[in-house]
């Protein structure tokens, strides 16, 4: 729950109210995060800044940014924030986490829709199916790695000759045309 508040996906206050709810959480988190919690003051000013350098540190750098990465990924293929994604990773993670690369290129597709050659429709489907290939790879290597690291994950290879030989057999003859 603190992820989504540093995150800007669920309001501080909703959080407080969730947390007061909570009766077990100290065998959920450690007791100074839990302390720090009940004791931070939610109504101060600019206290969604005063939150995240308060909060963050309780965490690992790594499991912030792979519970990020997924729900990121999860975000565009629902076709939320796209723009906001697209442009967080490709301004300030596409270096830090070179597999995002691809992915935020598509940002300047649909900031130039109107003089592409696909609709925004088309680029829409490319982002989800590209999205869900990346989360897709990324669960199972998370899943099958035990030394998994967001900060070393790599992508599989795509082979161009597979997927155009693939194309090839699929599709007709130029002798086959008028058949």
């Amino acid at each position: 729950m603190i992820f989504p508040v540093v995150e800007n996906q669920l309001p501080l206050g909703d959080f407080e109210s969730w947390l007061y709810k909570q009766e077990e959480l100290s065998e959920q988190m450690s007791e100074n995060l839990v302390l720090e919690l009940y004791s931070f003051n939610y109504k101060q000013k600019d206290a969604k800044h005063v939150f995240k350098a308060a909060i963050l540190h309780y965490f690992e750098k790594e499991e912030f940014m792979r519970w990020k990465i997924k729900v990121n990924l999860q975000d565009l293929i629902n076709g939320r924030n796209v723009n906001d994604i697209l442009s967080e990773f490709y301004w300030q993670l596409k270096d830090e986490l070179p597999f995002l690369a691809n992915l935020s290129y598509s940002l300047f597709e649909l900031e130039e829709i109107d003089y592409g050659y696909r609709s925004r429709i088309q680029v829409m489907e490319s982002i989800k199916s590209e999205a869900t290939l990346l989360l897709d790879e990324l669960l199972e290597d998370e899943r099958t790695n035990p030394a998994f690291s967001i900060y070393f994950f790599n992508r599989k290879a795509v082979s161009w000759v597979d997927t155009k030989m693939a194309d090839a057999e699929n599709s007709k003859k130029w002798w086959q045309l008028w058949k």
